[in-house]
């Protein structure tokens, strides 16, 4: 799927999105379609298509990207309060922002540490003790 640059909902032609949707529904109801997850359908859709659906895409770029909870942000308010507790009082907001981002990785160590190694930039910023600067 082509990735959608700076869509905007104002420039969606209402016409045409329903006619993309006409399409669609009856594409979205074959057996193939029926067993999977949606954002499987529109992703199976919008590769094997013919028809652009510039308009729907647009559509779904918002709503996919919606989150389907806040338990991230929960966790990071969680993370913190830990982190700011009453016997670390002292600690200072790049402190604190530090130590969050660490906790926030997405990977496994091993990973982490494979991808901090291939990083000459990091690891040079690292050796001279300065903040890295992308």
């Amino acid at each position: 799927m082509q990735s959608v640059k700076a869509c905007n909902l104002q420039d969606i032609d209402m016409d045409e999105l329903y006619e993309e949707y006409g399409i669609v529904e009856a594409i979205i109801n074959t057996p193939e379609m029926v067993d999977s997850h949606s954002e499987e359908r529109y992703l199976k859709l919008f590769s094997k298509s013919e028809v652009p659906f510039t308009n729907l895409k647009t559509v779904s770029v918002y709503i996919f990207s919606i989150s389907c909870s806040n338990a991230q942000t929960e966790r990071v308010f969680s993370m913190t309060t830990s982190a700011r507790r009453n016997e670390r009082n002292r600690l200072q907001v790049d402190s604190v922002k530090a130590e969050l981002q660490i906790c926030n990785f997405s990977e496994e160590c091993p990973a982490m540490y494979k991808k901090f190694l291939a990083n000459r930039k990091l690891l040079e910023m690292a050796s001279k003790g300065q903040k890295y600067k992308k």
